[in-house]
Formats: C-alpha cells, sequence, structure tokens
C-alpha cells in the first residue's frame, strides 16, 4: 500500500503523491541497507503526535467535524479519526523529509 493513513491521499494530485511516497521509501530502504537494519516500525509516540497533526490540519473543516465513513464514526466501536491528511502535500512532504533528514526519527530501526 502506497497512500495509506495519514497521507494526503486523495486530497492531492496521486500522482505527485505517489512519486513521493516511492522515493521517501526507496530513500529509507537505502538508509536502513547502508546502517545494517532490515526492520521498522512507527514509534508509537511519534504516531500519536502525527495522528494529532492530521486531526489538527482538520479542524477547521467540516469534514473534520461529520460523523460519516471519512472518521470512521460509520463502524460501530472504531475510535474516530481522520485517516486522510488535509494540510496539502507540500507540507506532508516537508514534514516527510524532516523525518528522512534527522535519521528516520519517529521510527524504530533494528536488525533482527
Amino acid at each position: 500500500m502506497i497512500t495509506g493513513p495519514g497521507s494526503p491521499s486523495v486530497f492531492s494530485n496521486v500522482i505527485f503523491a505517489i512519486e513521493q511516497h516511492v522515493d521517501w521509501i526507496k530513500d529509507c530502504l537505502t538508509h536502513m541497507g547502508e546502517h545494517g537494519f532490515n526492520h521498522i516500525d512507527a514509534d508509537p509516540e511519534a504516531e500519536d503526535d502525527w495522528t494529532q497533526q492530521v486531526d489538527k490540519a482538520a479542524e477547521n473543516l467540516i469534514v473534520g467535524s461529520t460523523k460519516s465513513w471519512w472518521t470512521g464514526e460509520n463502524i460501530p466501536g472504531k475510535p474516530a479519526g481522520l485517516a486522510f491528511f488535509l494540510g496539502g502535500l507540500q507540507n506532508y512532504r516537508a514534514k516527510c523529509d524532516e523525518v528522512a533528514n534527522s535519521g528516520y526519527e519517529g521510527f524504530v530501526l533494528q536488525s533482527l
């Protein structure tokens, strides 16, 4: 899955978004190989922080406050939350670049 939860996905030019995703994944895998890592997981705290940023980007929009499939509230028992980053591809790209330039801060890299 290239465009997943928390990405700009269908709220951007999908071709440019996927190109960014593929480049980021390629660079991450290269970094991992160069440093002897073969496993990556999101740090739970960083994951929660990104979820808050996704929610914040939508807080002034109707979609961020409606009960619908957009927020998952159409599924009983599912925690509510927006699945898409509405802050724009440029801001998403900047955050991804920041993470990569910091050595993939927010991810746990391991050799298993």
